[in-house]
């Protein structure tokens, strides 16, 4: 497409030839009164201002891709995290014991169980974990570990305490 902006418009069938030869004539009675300078001056603060906006663009790019990539980043480590807990997940009998915790949305719900349970989970063999899909279970010591490793925010209550000699000593 060859020609001025004004004959492409035209053929297009988007101005008459009256409104683009207004148009021209608005343009020259302008630049006339602005002068040479002023012309310039406009022209220099266009280019400025489209290379502002292309440098606005690349920075909000740059974020989208900063969100997207750690969005990512958490989602795999909720997905990880989710796979520990369902593979450390021990079956427990509800029971009149209960263990109360902080929940991740600020609340202390509490878990029942059997007393069997609660000596493992007193021990440290066992852990409170709370899933990334808000389920509260309790995981074996090995799982507990590496989701502490991971993020140890998912893990509820762990009484991390393996006994020593000096303790099984004072037990006899």
């Amino acid at each position: 497409m060859a020609g001025s902006l004004a004959d492409q418009l035209r053929k297009m069938g988007l101005v008459t030839e009256q409104q683009a030869k207004k148009a021209t004539h608005e343009q020259r009675l302008h630049q006339k009164q602005v002068g040479r300078e002023g012309v310039e001056a406009e022209r220099e603060g266009a280019r400025r201002r489209a290379e502002e906006a292309r440098r606005l663009e690349q920075t909000r790019t740059r974020a989208r891709a900063d969100t997207e990539r750690s969005s990512s980043d958490t989602r795999a480590l909720h997905e990880r995290v989710d796979q520990i807990v369902a593979t450390g997940r021990v079956k427990i009998r509800f029971g009149h014991r209960r263990y109360y915790f902080d929940s991740h949305d600020g609340r202390v719900p509490y878990l029942a169980m059997d007393d069997e349970a609660a000596d493992q989970l007193d021990r440290g063999a066992v852990a409170i974990a709370q899933a990334p899909d808000g389920d509260v279970v309790l995981i074996d010591r090995q799982a507990a570990a590496r989701v502490r490793d991971l993020d140890a925010s998912w893990i509820r209550l762990w009484i991390n305490a393996a006994p020593t000699d000096d303790a099984s000593r004072e037990r006899r």
